[in-house]
């Protein structure tokens, strides 16, 4: 994750979500759901499964992200 001056943001908090293989959002238990930190060098790791279709919308990952004391972006 980079900044506006194109340099890493450090602990900056990413929080996902994202529909399972049926294309259904989990509301109950909120799995396919997760939050990480970047790394010193701005960097993360995310392992999921391919999010399933559902009318109107592409196969994609929600990703909302905060740099430290920042605004949230989505």
């Amino acid at each position: 994750v980079f900044g506006r001056a194109c340099r890493p943001i450090s602990g900056a908090l990413l929080d996902f979500w994202q529909a399972d293989t049926n294309g259904s959002y989990d509301m109950a238990q909120y799995a396919f759901r997760g939050h990480q930190f970047t790394g010193a060098d701005g960097s993360f790791s995310l392992t999921t499964i391919v999010p399933g279709l559902y009318p109107g919308r592409t196969r994609h990952i929600h990703v909302k992200a905060q740099a430290p004391g920042g605004r949230i972006l989505t």
